[in-house]
C-alpha cells in the first residue's frame, strides 16, 4: 500500500522543511504534497520544485460573509 501526505502550510514554512524529510525517511515510497492558505513566501514553490513535491495554492477570501480560520485566532 502506498501513502500519500498533504502538508499544510499556515505561516510557518520552516514546519514544511522539517516535516518533509521525516515523513520520506519513514515512508520513502509516499507521495507528498504541500498545501499553501495563501503564503505567498517564494520559497515554497522552489522547495516543492527542487524536491519534485506537488504544491497546492489557495488564497483565501477574507470578507466577513466567508470567515477564515484565521480569523478565529
Amino acid at each position: 500500500m502506498k501513502l500519500a501526505f498533504i502538508i499544510p502550510v499556515c505561516k510557518d514554512f520552516n514546519y514544511v522543511k522539517l516535516c518533509y524529510p521525516l515523513i520520506k525517511k519513514h515512508y520513502p515510497d509516499s507521495e507528498v504534497a504541500i498545501m499553501s492558505d495563501g503564503n505567498d513566501d517564494p520559497g515554497i514553490e522552489s522547495f516543492c520544485n527542487k524536491n519534485n513535491i506537488k504544491y497546492f495554492f489557495f488564497k483565501h477570501s477574507h470578507n466577513k460573509d466567508t470567515p477564515c480560520y484565521r480569523d478565529w485566532e
